[in-house]
């Protein structure tokens, strides 16, 4: 898991993940936040 932003003086909640990106929930403020990962190792194949 890439490392998580900070909302609040706190360390956000991961949420869910996807192939390329993974969500960040903020416990006190409720805000959320979507994250782009680093680009994968290998190549993969994405259906239309």
């Amino acid at each position: 898991m890439e490392k998580l932003p900070k909302c609040c003086n706190r360390e956000m909640r991961p949420g869910l993940e996807t192939v390329k990106f993974f969500e960040a929930h903020c416990d006190l403020c409720g805000d959320v936040v979507y994250v782009k990962k680093d680009k994968a190792a290998r190549p993969q194949m994405l259906d239309d």
